[in-house]
């Protein structure tokens, strides 16, 4: 038995890869029935909480409900019929309520000649990727690619003479090689643009610039140089300003300034003051 489940030991990578090839279709457990599909969330659940030599798999049927989004007679029923086929070994139940049983990773040899589930090859599973690929491959369109502006930009459309006759100039004879030009540039010796004439290339003479000398208007009279001198100066900051301190708090924690009419900012301060009687008036008499 020992050798048995040794040699039915399975890794998460070949575990994994056998489950895609398996249909289970719909399967009754426990009286109800169970999609393969929902089976196979299960198993592949399971196969996260494996080592890597499948070992170990003990995440419990309450983990497996809520990280499936299913009941938890569901999760139950999905495992017992993983370990009914020989895809799961138990290895050691839990000892007591709230420990989870743990199980081993499996491909029994068996698993062919089984009835309630088939196993396609590694050829037919293949062969129904392309088949469901090439089933959903025309219901897509390819876009045209749009052209790169910049592309567009590099790009220089040839003239059309035909269509630029306005623009064209007329050819003019050349001149005779002893026709006496005088010095510089004029105006025929500049090929002008299409569509420009000569008259566009003569510049506008600016107005003449006066190089009489200015007279200076900002120089100070003698009676500005009076005020300057014998008016009254700004006071020139100290350089170590005192700083007059901050006025100490009363009692009551408040500022203890008073106000215009003598009696203090505080109101509290003020209402201690109006409290308090008045000191005894002494008359004064005068001396006879």
């Amino acid at each position: 038995m020992s050798d048995q489940f040794d040699e039915d030991r399975a890794s998460v990578r070949e575990w994994t890869d056998v489950l895609a090839r398996i249909r289970f279709g719909t399967v009754k457990v426990a009286g109800r029935n169970i999609a393969g599909s929902r089976i196979k969330l299960v198993a592949a659940r399971l196969a996260d909480y494996a080592d890597s030599d499948g070992s170990r798999v003990r995440p419990g049927l309450p983990r497996i409900a809520v990280d499936c989004e299913i009941d938890y007679s569901s999760a139950k029923r999905a495992v017992q019929y993983l370990t009914k086929v020989g895809l799961l070994r138990l290895v050691r139940a839990g000892a007591r309520p709230g420990h989870a049983d743990e199980y081993q990773l499996a491909i029994p040899v068996s698993l062919l000649d089984r009835d309630d589930l088939t196993v396609w090859s590694p050829a037919k599973h293949a062969m129904e990727v392309e088949r469901v690929r090439e089933a959903t491959r025309g219901r897509y369109k390819r876009q045209p690619q749009s052209p790169d502006p910049g592309d567009l930009q590099g790009q220089e459309a040839p003239a059309d003479k035909a269509d630029n006759k306005d623009l064209q100039v007329p050819d003019e004879p050349a001149e005779p090689a002893d026709t006496d030009r005088p010095a510089g540039a004029s105006c025929t010796d500049i090929t002008p643009p299409a569509g420009a004439s000569c008259t566009d290339l003569q510049v506008h003479e600016a107005p003449a610039t006066d190089h009489r000398p200015r007279h200076n208007y900002d120089r100070p009279t003698d009676e500005d140089l009076r005020t300057a001198a014998t008016g009254p100066r700004a006071h020139e900051a100290d350089e170590n300003p005192t700083i007059s301190p901050l006025p100490a708090l009363c009692e009551h924690g408040l500022s203890s300034r008073r106000r215009a009419d003598g009696t203090p900012s505080c109101a509290l301060c003020r209402r201690d003051v109006a409290a308090k009687p008045l000191a005894p008036v002494i008359p004064i008499r005068s001396a006879s």
